[in-house]
């Protein structure tokens, strides 16, 4: 019997359309719930949100399977649901107000050098490192901010087990049906990190008693010196 890899390709590609059409739904409900502030980081919804725009012109420029393209079109959505969601539970607004700035300014280059470059798609592979990059960073700043907190309440633990179950298919597709590099290599590595955000979730759920008391630290000192983003 033998194993027709580019199918799996094509089927762990679909599934992953599937899923992403969904998996932040939870975590944007959970949002919702939670009336006081959300300990999300600011930093971490930066560069997704950098992320998901420059994956959609990423994947449009280089001509990838549709799948590929609508799965990018539907992360932005959220996300965008998700950016007002903290605009309006954060004290900073010149915080938002200056990575506004800088998403716009970096976003208006892009198009102007896709527009009016002689090599397009040499633009565009570059673009898909940019993005890949995103991916595998945008993990860390959640992750110190959980260990600095103590807990990981304001997380769903729906949405980050359907972002690990949809980052294997990923990396599965990226493998079987020829990727570029960036992608195929950048799967592995944001796998290993979903492995440490889902650790750290379950830790904190499971040993709640081990962090009562640094989160209750934290408290006590967050008008002295608030956690940073």
């Amino acid at each position: 019997m033998t194993i027709d890899f580019e199918m799996l390709g094509w089927v762990s590609l679909n599934l992953a359309f599937i899923l992403d059409s969904f998996y932040y739904v939870p975590q944007i409900f959970r949002n919702h719930r939670r009336q006081e502030k959300l300990d999300i980081s600011v930093t971490m919804h930066f560069i997704i949100l950098i992320g998901c725009v420059y994956d959609c012109i990423y994947g449009f420029a280089r001509h990838m399977p549709w799948q590929y393209q609508m799965t990018a079109l539907n992360c932005v959505i959220p996300i965008l649901i998700q950016y007002h969601q903290l605009w309006r539970s954060n004290d900073n607004p010149f915080l938002f107000m200056r990575l506004h700035w800088i998403f716009t300014l970096s976003l208006t280059m892009i198009i102007i050098l896709m527009m009016f470059t002689s090599q397009p798609d040499s633009i565009a592979i570059a673009l898909g490192y940019i993005v890949q990059f995103c991916w595998l960073t945008f993990l860390i700043p959640q992750i110190i901010k959980n260990h600095s907190l103590g807990h990981t309440q304001s997380l769903s633990n729906q949405t980050f087990s359907m972002m690990f179950f949809i980052s294997f298919l990923d990396c599965v597709n990226a493998w079987h049906l020829g990727y570029d590099l960036s992608v195929r290599y950048g799967s592995i590595i944001f796998m290993l990190l979903e492995c440490v955000l889902i650790g750290q979730i379950l830790y904190y759920r499971y040993y709640p008693n081990k962090t009562k008391p640094m989160f209750n630290q934290i408290e006590n000192l967050s008008q002295a010196a608030p956690i940073a983003d």
